[in-house]
């Protein structure tokens, strides 16, 4: 039954992304914003790794010095993928921004779809071909950037549906069973093909199916009034973290086979599934949010406010500061 909460997971990244791209969306570029997200990274990448050696104690898969090495490598070494590639948005994004002010509707029309079939072709046609294409499109990058300009194309012409909260709950809740099915279809049938491709591309972040449910999540929960909540707020800044915590590339497969063993529940019935799963989720967030919580004291704060923080961040920005040949466009 694990199948049925599945799709959840990539909807919410998806949707993750989006809150993500929206608020980034037409924002100048800030150094200490890229600063701050690559050294949140290595922390992680080094408590990731060292619980990863302690629980694991070499039984799941081995850990080397060159893989202690990559921790101090926020873009190319162990990082999660999402962080990357929010690294590298965040590096492009005065091009993009720069960019999509000057394109017409068509323009972002033919970008978004342009985008997304570079991510979804090296799918299908890897699977008609019976050969994995050489270079891989298939990555969160292109994710970033179809629903960077998905939003952009939103927010210049805006659809009046986005606002009926009825028909997006309904649109999610059919992604949602038809994901659900495909994955008890793929499972229940594991030798036919077409329900394996099906799964594939209907359960991963580029799913256009996904994109919309994402969309339709972000939509619901934007415009609800909901007064001003320390405890929302708390929780929500401390998200990256747990994310960061507990999909380390290596720590998460301590984390779901040896602490809480999640395989053993896949065919469990329906409602202890549940359960099991939502006491995971709020251990997981508890413990998170504490070490998310020390690092941003202990380390964080005293790092930004030192002037060689500043100077870097000034730096990053001359960098990165989209300009023409007689200055600043």
């Amino acid at each position: 039954m694990g199948g049925v909460l599945l799709p959840g997971g990539k909807i919410g990244y998806d949707c993750f992304i989006i809150i993500t791209a929206w608020f980034c969306t037409g924002k100048e570029f800030k150094g200490s914003r890229l600063i701050k997200v690559a050294l949140e990274v290595v922390f992680y990448n080094l408590v990731g790794m060292i619980l990863a050696a302690i629980l694991n104690n070499g039984q799941i898969e081995p850990i080397t010095i060159r893989n202690w090495l990559g921790c101090f490598f926020p873009v190319f070494g162990i990082s999660h993928g999402f962080a990357v590639y929010y690294m590298i948005f965040l590096m492009i994004l005065p091009l993009l921004n720069t960019v999509s002010e000057r394109m017409s509707q068509r323009n972002i029309q033919a970008i978004i779809v342009l985008s997304f079939l570079m991510q979804i072709w090296s799918k299908i046609f890897s699977f008609v071909i019976d050969f994995s294409p050489f270079v891989d499109l298939s990555n969160g990058l292109f994710t970033f950037i179809i629903l960077y300009f998905a939003i952009v194309y939103i927010k210049k012409y805006p659809f009046k549906i986005c606002d009926n909260k009825n028909f997006l709950m309904l649109v999610l809740v059919f992604i949602w069973i038809i994901n659900a099915v495909a994955n008890i279809l793929s499972v229940k049938y594991s030798g036919f093909k077409l329900f394996s491709l099906a799964t594939a591309i209907l359960n991963d972040d580029i799913s256009p199916l996904n994109m919309i449910a994402g969309f339709c999540l972000f939509f619901i929960f934007k415009g609800l009034s909901i007064k001003h909540n320390s405890i929302i707020n708390f929780i929500a800044s401390h998200t990256f973290g747990v994310l960061l915590l507990h999909d380390h590339n290596y720590f998460r497969y301590v984390i779901w086979k040896r602490v809480f063993f999640v395989e053993n529940f896949y065919d469990a019935d329906l409602p202890i599934l549940i359960a099991y799963t939502a006491a995971v989720v709020i251990a997981i967030f508890a413990v998170g949010i504490i070490v998310d919580t020390v690092r941003e004291y202990l380390f964080e704060k005293p790092i930004t406010k030192t002037k060689l923080y500043l100077k870097i961040s000034g730096g990053l920005e001359s960098c990165f500061r989209i300009q023409s040949v007689k200055g600043d466009v």
